[in-house]
């Protein structure tokens, strides 16, 4: 999911370098604002123990599937019932995916050189490749009212997709084509059959749920967020039929590694049952805490994604899409409004999280340009940066900490479109109990 804000796909080595500088080559990895997981999921592969919290229930998703799961799904109930029902696996399409994700992991940091031979990937996929082949080749004719829900909410011919915005502009919703979002509905109800059924594993489905996911993040007509949409045109990724695809699944060789998944505010993790018990269990333990540091609130900006992740658990899900408000079509039961998004309260929330969780290493990631101090300033100052450091003399048990952020170069793959990429600084603040 690169196209997450704030992901921190292109810093990883950087962290890796920081911690080994600091002496830290294992022990427990605290990732408490986790988003895509691909922070834990580098050092997953590195061996660490992980705990994975997001409040966002997509993340929740990617932490069981990327960070929890450490097998390759079998689905031998499911592969068992529709081989039954006639279904024909098409074998240079099992080969053309295989090919696919080899070549995806060859590529990805995340996994060292080898990965896909070392874990046997070809062979121990092709399980989730059937399902997924299978999925894909699903009718969309005669769908239920439940199956239209997307098709109906969320597209330009849909009965019940009209908004009007607070600027008093009409429309309709424009995130899918007809037939995309027709098929997001039927996949959608069908793994959930499935699940409730008893014929997949919890684990089995959160997977397919999670390929869903993904490919939504690829298909949709948004420009990286969902909060909001083209609403003139599809744009050329939304114009390409939804197919689900395998996603790159995380095998560590650390058979006795502990990994945690919470979809807590990040803030009340501490008061998780035994989340204290497993930090002290490790006598290296670092929390990496990566807040959201201006206005945009994930919750309002990833609400599809976190909709699809909760699917499963709405007994009626067309009276829960008749609550769909604003513009981008949310349901407000299901939002949350983190203080980190308000600059009056970001220190104090920064300041309370560090002194609850009790790990040795504290590390932060940070970014100078439109943070709270910074935002819509052609002149960027170095407020921020002070108050975090200002922060860390304040709390009682630190016992170190780094006067100056240590500085990552990277592209901002944000800037705008038509303009040179910027070469940036992430910033990484630490501190030692």
């Amino acid at each position: 999911m690169d196209k997450y804000i704030g992901n921190k796909k292109a810093i990883l080595e950087g962290i890796e370098k920081f911690l080994i500088a600091k002496n830290i080559e294992s022990g427990l990895f605290i990732d408490v604002f986790s988003g895509t997981t691909n922070v834990g999921q580098y050092f997953k592969q590195r061996g660490y123990s992980i705990i994975s919290n997001d409040i966002n229930d997509f993340s929740y998703v990617f932490g069981k599937v990327y960070i929890q799961n450490n097998e390759f799904p079998k689905y031998t109930n499911i592969i068992k019932e529709i081989m039954e029902k006639g279904f024909i696996i098409d074998e240079n399409e099992i080969e053309t995916s295989t090919e696919y994700i080899k070549n995806k992991l060859d590529g990805e940091k995340i996994f060292s050189n080898g990965y896909f031979e070392k874990v046997k990937y070809g062979s121990n996929v092709r399980p989730l490749l059937i399902v997924l082949q299978y999925l894909n080749s699903l009718s969309i004719e005669d769908l239920s009212p439940e199956e239209l829900l997307f098709y109906n909410y969320y597209t330009v011919y849909g009965v019940n997709s009209a908004y009007k915005s607070s600027r008093g502009t009409e429309g309709k919703r424009n995130y899918f084509t007809a037939d995309n979002a027709k098929k997001i509905g039927r996949i959608i109800e069908t793994i959930k059959r499935w699940y409730l059924s008893s014929l997949i594993s919890e684990m089995e489905f959160y997977i397919l749920l999670c390929a869903l996911i993904e490919e939504v993040t690829l298909n949709a007509n948004v420009n990286g967020t969902f909060h909001d949409f083209n609403r003139s045109k599809l744009f050329p990724n939304a114009l390409t039929p939804l197919k689900l695809k395998p996603m790159m699944l995380n095998i560590s060789e650390n058979a006795i590694a502990d990994y945690c998944i919470c979809k807590e505010d990040s803030n009340k993790l501490f008061k998780e049952e035994n989340f204290n018990a497993l930090i002290n269990k490790y006598k290296e333990s670092v929390l990496y805490i990566d807040p959201p540091y201006n206005f945009r609130q994930y919750s309002a900006y990833y609400h599809m994604l976190n909709f699809i992740a909760i699917y499963h658990t709405i007994d009626n899900p067309i009276e829960y899409a008749n609550g769909f408000n604003y513009v981008r079509g949310q349901n407000m039961k299901n939002n949350f409004n983190s203080q980190y998004c308000y600059k009056d309260k970001f220190i104090d929330a920064l300041e309370d999280l560090i002194t609850n969780i009790k790990s040795k290493h504290i590390v932060i990631s940070y970014y100078d340009e439109n943070n709270h101090w910074n935002h819509g300033k052609k002149v960027i100052s170095m407020d921020g940066r002070k108050e975090i450091v200002n922060m860390f003399s304040r709390i009682e048990n630190i016992a170190t900490y780094d006067e100056e952020a240590f500085t990552i170069p990277r592209v901002n793959y944000q800037s705008r479109s038509g303009e040179h990429k910027k070469q940036i600084d992430e910033l990484i603040f630490y501190a030692r109990r």
